[in-house]
């Protein structure tokens, strides 16, 4: 009975350590795709940046083709 229950805890014990790996093999891949996320959120960060700018200079632009047209009207 003894030897049946040893047994048991170490049929156990291996499926908690498959679980342990498991959940650390998730854990990795759920960190390597955190590090992309963000990554690519820099990246659109900058993107954002470089378009704000372009807007913001063709509304100068804009504008001063609306204060020329109208000095010329």
């Amino acid at each position: 009975e003894l030897v049946s229950i040893v047994e048991e805890l170490g049929e156990a014990n291996a499926q908690i350590v498959e679980s342990i790996q498991t959940i650390s093999a998730i854990t990795e891949e759920v960190s390597a795709h955190a590090s992309e996320t963000y990554d690519a959120c820099e990246e659109n960060s900058k993107a954002v940046e470089q378009v704000t700018g372009i807007v913001q200079e063709l509304s100068a632009g804009a504008e001063k083709l609306k204060s020329s047209r109208q000095r010329h009207s």
